[in-house]
């Protein structure tokens, strides 16, 4: 129901009436612009999140690596009994 059908406009001027009508149509337009931008917000928020998990996951790859190398250079451990 658009607002130039409710109670409250009866007995507006046309010009008023009008008015509240562009009212209307803006709020529309703002508010799919409005949801418009919360997707592109939460597809930004989806894409940082999976390029934080990579680089973990690249950096987990990096430390394991410089690790076994650091193992490989050290050699065997020695028990002693």
């Amino acid at each position: 129901m658009s607002w130039a059908e409710e109670d409250w406009t009866v007995g507006l001027s046309g010009r008023v009436l009008q008015k509240v009508k562009e009212l209307q149509v803006h709020q529309e337009r703002l508010s799919r612009e409005n949801k418009q931008k919360q997707l592109q917000l939460d597809n930004i928020h989806t894409g940082v999140e999976k390029q934080n998990v990579k680089v973990q996951a690249d950096a987990a790859r990096t430390l394991n690596s410089k690790l076994t190398l650091e193992i490989k250079r050290l050699g065997p451990v020695k028990w002693h009994s």
